[in-house]
């Protein structure tokens, strides 16, 4: 009987959470999220994988959605179905939030749920002026999961100027114009997104 078990071996700092679970989680819905991928935008893939993460939970584990609006009716626990109901709800909004507010708003509803096992998912394109990871307040009592959407990479050519070179057109003559553009490049302004 023992030859087919598996080894075990009993860990002394570790154990394991039983029961029913408080998970929070945050979609972001800033302008950036309106950025496409393969996906569709970044915010309709968020919204996809907020509601992949709920379906692996039993049905009587509680859900937090919140967004950068803060909204009143983001600051409780909801079932399953409520939580999914009001992922449709999410769009593009011009708030925004650093992460270390994200956490903060998180922690505090979950801490409040007086459920033990407790966990914060946030789904972003983690802009660099919002992305305060190292500011999270540590609290080893929820598990944070990061979880970035990235879009598709846009050239950084533009034209900035475009103008011809005689002040009167001709029907059906050739025109000679001059463009002036602008050239980013990523070490002079930086990457936007990780």
């Amino acid at each position: 009987m023992f030859a087919f078990a598996q080894p075990y071996i009993p860990s002394d700092n570790k154990k394991a959470l039983v029961g029913d679970k408080a998970i929070s989680i945050f979609i972001d819905n800033s302008f950036s999220m309106d950025a496409i991928n393969k996906n569709g935008t970044l915010l309709d893939e968020a919204k996809k994988r907020a509601k992949e993460i709920v379906s692996a939970y039993k049905p009587t584990d509680r859900f937090q959605l919140f967004i950068n609006d803060f909204e009143g009716k983001h600051q409780r626990l909801l079932n399953k179905e409520e939580f999914t109901e009001l992922i449709d709800e999410v769009k593009i909004s011009p708030a925004t939030r650093t992460i270390k507010e994200i956490s903060a708003r998180a922690f505090d509803v979950l801490q409040q749920s007086g459920i033990k096992n407790k966990q914060l998912f946030v789904l972003s394109d983690f802009q660099k002026s919002v992305s305060d990871v190292q500011l999270i307040k540590n609290d080893t009592s929820i598990s944070v999961k990061l979880i970035p959407l990235l879009a598709n990479e846009k050239s950084n050519v533009y034209i900035d100027t475009c103008w011809f070179e005689t002040p009167v057109r001709q029907l059906n003559q050739l025109e000679k114009a001059a463009c002036s553009h602008q050239e980013c490049f990523r070490k002079s302004i930086g990457k936007q997104f990780y």
